[in-house]
């Protein structure tokens, strides 16, 4: 095993901690990886902020390093990545990190299975009906939506979690601030896909903890360049298309979120059951994007890894405390609330060229530094060498004298622990009592075998009491505690044999001439070791047992046969005191053997269980381990020594440079290496070791790595703590001073690492960087005054005065960071080769769920998100003055601002001022109303007059007001100055097409002008329509009711009656004597009027040429016929016959008729026509007599008028009557002459003398003598 945390390669060694820094308070701080690039970036933050930043428990080096108030998250949902990456800082899979993987993923897509995301109402934006296939293996398969929907399934987990690391590493901060930084590509599947809602989610968390104000968001998206400039994916046209083409719909929806305020909208997603964001919040404070290109287009080599790093370091570097006397009064790039303050106030005071969003921030970086830990894992390296040459496995040779004279030492034959039972305090009496023959006679013989009932009590006692012995010598000779401490146990290590053996092993591992491997050896090796011996230890004490066992069944036959002589020999001469001694001394030899089995046999499970412990415990459970943690530190630091002697380990990132290389300083780290005593190498380190089990029997990596740079620290404190300016007086000897080595610090070191942090950028040409705003950070050991003096030195003489020193506490390194800050999106060349590949995939299955939000038609209300079609409703993040090709409407939209400005919509806010800017005047948009021609007529057919005035009025001050008076005016809606007016008008042309909520004002404004001119017109067109109608209609009804066309019925005679009229004809001569005829109307023609003649007639005079034949011939019978006098008869028939014909009834049957065959409009102009007919008859018929109202043409001449004569009213079209008629009170007929009422026949009223009276003469009604009071006529 190789321990990471300990390798180089792994971001790992023996890191200084002289090079560390503390921890700024300034913040609490949550990073956040989303994605693989994303987790990567995050990663190598962790390990450069365990590589250089104190821990929280520093001095504790048993424990694993904490930085409470820099909490991690990682955030995929492929973990092969996640678990590739090694070392100390690796991502906690249990703490930081949140898989968004869906099993079920692959079956909704592959079996068409996509009911659960249809009928999820989270999803409706999701364009799963055409998601068919994935584009990558793995994670999100490379489909930003597929992303999206992972990550919005988790989205309350994720908030909870978020929420959670917040509030922990806000735990005893002395503020409320907290600063988040994402990491993200944006052109794979889960990153791109899921960094958006990131960071709505965190604001939200954020704004429910109650700190929204105090919380700023950070965001570092890597662009595709930085993805596909990895050599595998570089080679895969398919894999850079899509990285492409999901990078530029990312970057669109990017821009358009970082300007919702501006564009007047609101960013709305429902991720769960009161889980809602609504907010015109952008989705980050600060956005840096990231690229793996020169500013030629060039890739940086290893571009991947350069931009981790640039991203990694910037955070870093403001993570660190800064030395400073008074950083809130002049903070301007100290810490990260002063940098952001500083860069938001400098790009507010960017001139424009073009109407853009100067969102945008690009980094570079260049660090200097001392190797130390290379220089640390060096020394640690060569100490390790040593060690194993002293000590090492290839050292040992264990034989088995030497391990039998160490198990002798300790005492483990079978004869000692023999000894131990007998030693024992409580080892119990054994020899059995007296007893007379009497005594045994009367008991009784025992059969063979069966113990003497005289001892069986005595005998049973003793041998409990031996065994209990036994088994407290088991426990006391073999225990051994679980903490395994070395100075405990040997202060009190008690008699326990294993204790002993533990000690022994110890002390012979901290030997010089021995070491753990011996050790190690006669406890485990191969062949012949301690457990061998024990093992032949019980193997002969089995056979002790065998050779008593056959000792004790012969004892057993003597006692037998000498209890039997007593009862054989009972007689009185028989000599009973010696047979009964006889007896007992046969029985006791029984007994002893039984006692000496029962002692084996103890010794035997002493044996088996010490057995047993040294292997699991001993062997097994500590110097097997210790001698596989030595192996693994010797095979770590045999790779880092190989790396530390190949030409890689001179090879840095391509913004390090290395201020001494370790081949320089070799010797004297040999040196020091070399002067290393065997007791530091061996007896010192063994001890430190042995001391602190803890920390490396669980062979955890990051313990044991916090142990061997703890300890090699203290043995190389002088080397490992000597400063960057140390290095730097040895690196320069003939430097005089501290002066003149400030001088040359500032003039080579200082001077290149600015030159080398150059943001990389593929910039546009026709972007000028220098219209960014630029900034620098240079990171300084607050311990060399000799760097601090040359980069304070350097900064002062810069043109450049947004350039700061930052004094830190990381005394390895100087680190200098510069910023571009406001660049608009243009500014990347790459942007047109990712809209290209964005363009071409559109239609196919690169373009699917390329954007966040389809047009799915699912949804409504807030949750309106499949509603949405961000391919084409979002505007792209390029100016149209800059790249016209990127706004296909642009032309379209230029001309709507061009015609807004000649409306005066768009005009200047103050003509005579510098710069000039514009704002829209515009009103609530009208609402529209049509005027139609038939408002505008009476009931009786006559011009309404007075409500077209009234109309005409209304629209006319209406449109006044809208240009002279707006309801609402935007001052300036375009954000940022210009130097000229041309480029002040371009910059406000680039904004409006730009945004479609000004374009959507302009155009309401002008549609709602344009309604209203339009509407003046209208009324211009309906006055002229409707004079032109009525006396068209007018004229017709006249030539109608004249005769001079004909009406008639199927035999060709004249008819007026609706249900007789066959035809309507007109038969002239032409200019040549030809006969002709005009057909009006005919009924069942092919006009949908066929079956109302008299209208289908008017509508072909309408359309007859008044200067052609025959209507001229028609007009000018007409014209003649007003000019002379009306006649009775003739000019009455035809409107009698009329009224006879047609009534109510008739009517109300014609619109019935008429109702299913025409349209509205059709039906009211028919109705319209007869009412106009009606009211001509009507006028005319007050014009006559009764008598001469129903007079026949024939018998005209036989009425005279009585009084005055009847004319035809040219300009009313009406007629018009003389003085001396009268009204009827009794059925209103106006024209009477007579002293009877021509419409009923009742006698004329008598005029009484006292009533007032009405002059005929001049129309004064208030006379009452017979005189006129206004002209003096006569009264009649």
């Amino acid at each position: 095993m190789i321990y990471n945390s300990l390798l180089l390669n792994s971001g790992g060694g023996i890191i200084p901690q002289f090079q560390k820094s503390a921890q700024s308070k300034e913040a609490a701080v949550l990073a956040i990886g989303i994605g693989g690039t994303g987790v990567r970036a995050l990663s190598r933050l962790k390990q450069k902020v365990y590589q250089q930043l104190k821990s929280d428990n520093e001095e504790d080096d048993s424990a694993v390093k904490l930085y409470k108030h820099i909490q991690f998250l990682a955030i995929d949902s492929d973990e092969t990545d996640f678990k590739q990456i090694r070392g100390e800082a690796k991502i906690n899979a249990d703490t930081e990190f949140i898989s968004i993987q869906d099993p079920a993923l692959n079956t909704i897509i592959s079996h068409n299975d996509k009911k659960p995301i249809l009928d999820d109402p989270r999803l409706n934006w999701m364009d799963i009906d055409h998601i068919t296939a994935l584009l990558a293996p793995h994670g999100a398969g490379g489909v930003r939506q597929l992303g999206r929907y992972m990550i919005i399934k988790k989205a309350q987990r994720l908030s909870t979690l978020i929420s959670g690391k917040i509030n922990l590493a806000m735990e005893n901060m002395p503020n409320d601030n907290v600063h988040v930084y994402i990491f993200a590509g944006i052109s794979g599947g889960t990153g791109s896909g899921c960094f958006l809602d990131t960071c709505y989610i965190v604001r939200k968390a954020l704004k429910d903890l109650g700190i929204g104000g105090n919380g700023k968001i950070m965001g570092f998206f890597f662009l595709p360049d930085v993805v596909t400039s990895k050599r595998e994916v570089a080679a895969n046209r398919e894999l850079v298309l899509y990285n492409e083409s999901n990078g530029y719909a990312a970057i669109k929806e990017l821009d358009y979120l970082m300007n919702l305020r501006s564009a007047k909208e609101r960013f709305k997603q429902v991720y769960d059951e009161g889980f809602v964001v609504d907010t015109d919040e952008p989705p980050v404070d600060m956005c840096h994007l990231i690229s793996a290109k020169k500013a030629d287009g060039t890739v940086i080599t290893d571009g991947f890894k350069y931009c981790i790093h640039v991203a990694a370091d910037y955070v870093m570097s403001y993570l660190a405390v800064v030395d400073g006397n008074n950083l809130e009064a002049d903070d301007t790039g100290l810490t990260m609330s002063g940098h952001l303050a500083n860069v938001t106030a400098g790009v507010g005071l960017l001139p424009k060229d073009a109407g853009v969003n100067l969102n945008y921030h690009i980094l570079g970086a260049a660090n200097a530094e001392i190797p130390m830990t290379q220089i640390a894992t060096y020394l640690t390296t060569g100490f390790i060498r040593r060690f194993h040459e002293l000590v090492g496995v290839k050292t040992v040779t264990v034989t088995k004298d030497t391990v039998n004279s160490f198990a002798e030492n300790i005492g483990l034959s079978v004869d000692d622990l023999i000894e131990y039972i007998h030693r024992s305090n409580n080892y119990p009496n054994v020899q059995i009592p007296d007893a007379d023959y009497q005594t045994i006679y009367e008991i009784g013989s025992d059969n063979p075998g069966v113990y003497p009932r005289v001892w069986v009590q005595p005998r049973d006692k003793a041998i409990d009491s031996l065994r209990g012995v036994i088994t407290y010598l088991k426990n006391a000779l073999t225990s051994v505690p679980d903490d395994l401490d070395v100075e405990k146990l040997t202060a009190n290590g008690g008699e326990s044999l294993q204790v002993k053996i533990f000690l022994e092993l110890c002390k012979i591992s901290a030997e010089e001439e021995k070491g753990p491997y011996f050790a190690s050896a006669i406890l485990g090796q191969g062949g012949y070791n301690l457990i061998n011996y024990i093992e032949g230890q019980i193997r002969q004490v089995g056979e002790y047992i065998q050779t008593a066992n056959k000792d004790l069944y012969f004892a057993q036959d003597q006692a037998y046969k000498a209890q039997a002589e007593i009862f054989k020999n009972n007689g009185i001469f028989a000599n009973k005191k010696k047979l009964a001694k006889n007896y007992k001394d046969c029985v006791q030899d029984w007994f002893n053997y039984e006692v000496e089995i029962e002692e084996l046999k103890g010794a035997e499970r002493i044996l088996e269980t010490l057995r047993i412990s040294l292997r699991n415990q001993l062997k097994d459970g500590f110097f097997s381990k210790l001698i596989n943690m030595l192996d693994n530190i010797k095979d770590t630091f045999k790779e880092n020594g190989d790396y530390l002697n190949s030409l890689k380990s001179t090879q840095t990132d391509a913004y390090t440079i290395r201020l001494v290389q370790l081949t320089e300083v070799r010797d004297t780290l040999d040196e020091a290496i070399k002067k290393m005593q065997p007791n530091q190498l061996v007896t010192d380190f063994i001890n430190r070791l042995l001391k602190s089990p803890k920390k490396w029997l669980s062979n955890d990596d990051t313990q044991i790595g916090q142990f061997i740079s703890t300890y090699m620290q203290e043995i190389f404190n002088v080397e490992m703590n000597k400063s960057i300016q140390t290095y730097l007086q040895e690196k320069y000897p003939d430097v005089a001073g501290t002066t003149e080595l400030t001088e040359l610090v500032k003039s080579t070191i200082i001077s290149e690492l600015n030159d080398k942090a150059q943001p990389m950028f593929w910039k546009n040409p026709i972007f000028n960087m220098g219209a960014s705003f630029s900034t620098g950070r240079m990171s300084v050991p607050a311990a060399s005054n000799v760097i601090c003096n040359a980069a304070s030195s350097f900064v002062e003489n810069k043109a450049d005065k947004n350039y700061t020193v930052r004094k830190t506490g990381i005394n390895d390194r100087v680190f200098v960071l510069r910023f571009h800050s406001g660049l608009p999106f243009y500014a990347y060349q790459g942007v047109t080769k990712m809209y290209d590949s964005y363009r071409s995939v559109a239609n196919a299955m690169p373009g699917v769920g390329a954007h966040l939000y389809a047009k799915t038609g699912r949804g409504s209300g807030i949750d309106d998100s499949g509603m949405h079609d961000w391919r084409n409703e979002l505007p792209t993040p390029m100016p149209y003055s800059k790249v016209p090709e990127f706004t296909p409407n642009g032309e379209e939209l230029e001309k709507l601002y061009v015609k807004a400005e000649e409306e005066k919509v768009i005009m200047p806010v103050d003509i005579n001022a510098q710069p000039v800017n514009y704002k829209i005047c515009y009103s609530e948009k009208i609402v529209k109303k049509e005027f139609k021609k038939e408002d505008y007529l009476l009931a009786s057919g006559e011009f309404n007059l007075q409500k077209w005035d009234e109309d005409k009025k209304w629209l006319e001050n209406e449109l006044n007001r809208r240009i002279n008076r707006p309801e609402k005016v935007i001052d300036d809606f375009a954000d940022g100055a210009a130097d000229s007016p041309v480029v002040q008008r371009r910059i406000h042309i680039d904004y409006f097409i730009h945004y479609k909520y000004y374009q959507k004002i302009v155009l309401d404004e002008l549609e709602s002008r344009e309604y209203l001119k339009k509407a003046m017109n209208r009324l211009d067109d309906i006055k002229k329509e409707l004079e032109l109608y009525i006396n068209e209609v007018n004229r017709y009804n006249d030539i109608i009711l004249f005769g001079f066309i004909n009406c008639l019925n199927a035999t060709g005679k004249f008819d007026i009656n609706r249900y007789r009229i066959k035809s309507i004809n007109y038969k002239y001569e032409d200019k040549f004597g030809v006969a002709r005829e005009e057909i009006f109307a005919k009924i069942n023609d092919d006009s949908e009027f066929s079956s109302e003649p008299l209208y289908r007639g008017f509508l072909h005079y309408c359309k007859m040429n008044p200067d052609e034949e025959p209507r001229r011939s028609i007009d000018n019978m007409l014209n003649e016929r007003k000019s002379s006098t009306l006649k009775a008869g003739r000019d009455t028939f035809i409107a009698y016959q009329f009224e006879t014909n047609w009534n109510k009834d008739i009517l109300a049957d014609m619109e019935i008729e008429i109702k299913g065959k025409l349209t509205n409009e059709q039906q009211e102009d028919v109705k319209r026509y007869y009412r106009f007919m009606i009211t001509k008859v009507q006028e005319l018929k007050k014009q006559f007599l009764l008598n001469e109202w129903q007079l026949n043409p024939e018998d005209e001449n036989r009425v005279e008028p009585k009084k005055e004569t009847i004319r035809f009213n040219e300009n009313t079209n009406t007629t018009q009557e003389f003085s001396n008629t009268w009204e009827c009170p009794e059925c209103g007929f106006r024209k009477n002459i007579g002293n009877f009422c021509s419409g009923c026949g009742k006698a004329k009223p008598k005029a009484e003398v006292s009533a007032t009276w009405e002059c005929p003469e001049c129309g004064f009604r208030k006379n009452i003598g017979n005189f006129c009071s206004g002209c003096g006529r006569k009264r009649d």
